[in-house]
């Protein structure tokens, strides 16, 4: 009998909820950085931190993303799966009862 393969659906839909709520959490608590006072390099601290609060807020996106990705994944697979069990119940049926 070949391998099977399975995939939990509670545990895409765990995950997706673990992603999205990820994303809205830094969108939440997102906030402009304060002007850091660093005398002479003041310029390149405050470049630096726009480009990480830039960055973080990139990420917060892609994790709302990846969520939704999962869980359209999760409904792809839930829906062939039991549309294949189907199918594969209704060829066993006609192969024990032929017309």
């Amino acid at each position: 009998m070949a391998d099977q393969v399975g995939v939990d659906p509670e545990l895409l839909s765990s995950l997706t909820s673990k992603l999205r709520n990820v994303a809205a959490d830094v969108e939440a608590e997102a906030s402009e950085p304060p002007i850091p006072q660093a005398g002479e390099v003041t310029d390149v601290i405050e470049a630096a931190l726009r480009l990480i609060c830039t960055g973080v807020g990139n990420m917060s996106a892609s994790a709302g993303g990846v969520g939704d990705a999962v869980a359209e994944s999760r409904d792809t697979y839930t829906t062939t799966d039991y549309e294949s069990a189907l199918q594969l119940e209704k060829t066993q049926l006609n192969a024990e009862n032929p017309n």
